[in-house]
């Protein structure tokens, strides 16, 4: 008697219970596997690297936040955001931004389009204003990727966004986008 004549000669829950050895027997070779080729600790190190990178540039940002608030509000009175670059593609923004009580900012539309060592492209983040009057979205800016210059990138609807590089080094990219009055 071969093997398919066994299995039909199987009762209903005999067959059940011969599907679920199976899976069982599976399952177990796939634990075997993911154990022993799954994370390495190279992996956790990269992981560990860049969660330390994100770590820096937020204190980063926070202080510059803190250091240079009263100038930044002074040159852009409607309000700014902070926002770094890691790895070339991540935006990592801050949990709060210095806008006017009148604007709002969506990061959900922000990426980075391309980067090189002289410029970087974006989509920048939209701005709303909260009487849904005016809103500056979906356009695509060019910086030159240079320390400490800030540059107008756009001018609609009686508003200039401004945007610049405010740090560069090993860790990442910090930047700036400034709103005010044209």
């Amino acid at each position: 008697m071969n093997i398919t004549k066994r299995y039909k000669r199987l009762t209903f829950w005999n067959k059940i219970a011969f599907w679920g050895s199976v899976a069982s027997i599976i399952g177990f070779f796939l634990f075997i596997i993911s154990h022993y080729c799954g994370p390495t600790k190279k992996n956790q190190e990269k992981i560990l690297e860049e969660t330390k990178k994100q770590t820096h540039l937020l204190e980063r940002m926070q202080q510059i936040d803190e250091t240079e608030h009263e100038k930044l509000i002074q040159t852009y009175h409607l309000g700014y955001v902070l926002f770094a670059i890691i790895d070339g593609d991540e935006i990592i923004t801050q949990s709060t931004n210095r806008l006017q009580k009148g604007w709002r900012v969506a990061w959900n539309s922000a990426k980075i389009v391309t980067i090189n060592e002289k410029r970087i492209s974006l989509m920048h983040p939209g701005f709303y204003s909260k009487d849904s009057k005016r809103a500056i979205v979906g356009n695509i800016i060019g910086i030159p990727r240079k320390k400490g210059t800030v540059n107008p990138v756009i001018k609609a609807f009686g508003i200039e966004l401004f945007c610049g590089v405010l740090v560069d080094d090993s860790t990442g990219i910090i930047c700036l986008l400034g709103l005010k009055s044209a």
